[in-house]
């Protein structure tokens, strides 16, 4: 009976991969896909440890690089790499579809899971950035999510090293280090051993000189840190095609307007203003699980946690960036899609991911589409409409977040606890 119930999901999910296969295009967005071409041929001719040498100039992690590096082995000449280079949107199109299977069964709504899955890997808004768009962002939303899972699930280890991976893709993902951390401060010693967390960051260390040694051979490790200290002020505008907060004052000028020549309230520039809301709603938001989580720990009591507070912090964070931040990409807003849909499926508020969906998807189409408002794409396209749909949606997470703290901890469904763990205090 088990088995004939998960039927439908599996041969909605095998045809979703067979139709993506088959209907793969070379359609990318034609300003990323020549830096990622540039950069596969420049590791073609020079080697993966000279990447950081090239031009343009690659300013992305290790993992990146590897995967151009990988990729291109099979060519013997680059006009073959280049004809073939939108075939690497298989790697962040296969994390797109492994993340929508653990973020269905992560919810647990087993009549609904093969709708919840269509919801996802059926959707042309889900699988944009990588199917039609051409970039990788998908590979680490994915491992920061499956990093999250595997905490929840007891599994320091793997945690630990799917977040590694996270941010040797993207640098963005250490945006979601202090939500970790504090996952971590929660669950050492009941149930994580020292042992097990010293194991963890100690296989990850490993791990990482690993991914350097290429670096390090080349002669190009100073350089390649120098360039990852410095993530940002590459573009001064104030909004990067992100129709967030900042649209609302500037509207669609906002893209040509500098960041650090803007001045707002209190003489604050618009980059100050954005990085002074950002961390002052991230305070907000982190402080009350901190504050209790030290209170547990001096009074050796275990904190209840429940999964859905923790799927709405991980959703809220990437937004309160991506809405009052400058310098925004309107591809910023994708790390809180699956944390917002487990959120949705687990609750039934499905009305959360259907504003998401909203505003992401008419956000990335309108870039992708030249960003064309001719008769009925003023309307669809009004970039001040698109913030309002971003600011309920903050809103609305915010009011489920704060109301999900204010509950007690021990009548929240799927509490957390902390156990005793059963396996010797040494075990991964």
């Amino acid at each position: 009976l088990r088995t004939s119930r998960r039927k439908p999901f599996w041969v909605m999910f095998a045809a979703a991969v067979i139709w993506y296969a088959d209907t793969m295009t070379v359609s990318c967005f034609l300003p990323d896909l020549q830096y990622i071409e540039a950069w596969a041929v420049h590791i073609h001719n020079a080697g993966l440890g000279q990447v950081y040498q090239g031009s343009p100039l690659y300013n992305y992690p290790p993992l990146m690089a590897y995967a151009l590096w990988l990729f291109g082995l099979p060519f013997a000449d680059v006009g073959a790499l280049k004809d073939s280079l939108y075939l690497f949107k298989f790697l962040p199109l296969a994390f797109d579809l492994a993340a929508a299977i653990v973020a269905v069964k992560w919810a647990g709504d087993r009549r609904r899971e093969a709708l919840c899955l269509l919801v996802l890997v059926a959707n042309p808004i889900y699988v944009f950035e990588s199917f039609t768009w051409g970039q990788i962002d998908s590979t680490y939303c994915a491992l920061v999510f499956f990093s999250l899972y595997a905490a929840v699930r007891d599994r320091p280890v793997s945690s630990a090293l799917l977040f590694t991976l996270a941010f040797n893709f993207k640098i963005q993902a250490l945006l979601f280090a202090p939500l970790f951390g504090l996952i971590w401060l929660w669950k050492f010693r009941q149930p994580w051993a020292p042992k097990r967390v010293a194991l963890a960051w100690g296989v990850c260390g490993i791990f990482q000189f690993a991914l350097l040694i290429p670096f390090i051979a080349a002669g190009q490790l100073g350089h390649m840190l120098g360039i990852l200290a410095s993530p940002v002020n590459y573009y001064h505008s104030i909004s990067m095609n992100a129709f967030n907060f900042w649209h609302f004052f500037y509207g669609e000028r906002s893209y040509v307007m500098d960041d650090t020549a803007v001045r707002v309230a209190g003489g604050l520039t618009a980059q100050q203003a954005g990085l002074a809301l950002f961390f002052g709603i991230s305070l907000l938001i982190l402080a009350p699980p901190f504050l209790r989580i030290v209170k547990a720990k001096i009074k050796n009591q275990p904190y209840l946690w429940s999964e859905e507070s923790l799927l709405l912090m991980f959703s809220l964070i990437p937004l309160v960036f991506f809405f009052f931040c400058t310098q925004m990409h309107e591809r910023y807003a994708q790390p809180a899609i699956l944390f917002v849909a487990v959120y949705s499926f687990r609750t039934r508020r499905y009305w959360l991911l259907a504003l998401m969906f909203a505003a992401y998807g008419v956000n990335m189409d309108y870039v992708y589409q030249g960003m064309i408002t001719e008769g009925w794409q003023r309307v669809l396209f009004n970039t001040r409409l698109v913030a309002s749909i971003y600011a309920a949606l903050v809103a609305a997470l915010g009011w489920y977040y704060f109301r999900s703290l204010s509950k007690p901890a021990v009548t929240e469904p799927g509490a957390l606890t902390a156990p005793a763990d059963p396996r010797p205090a040494g075990a991964p």
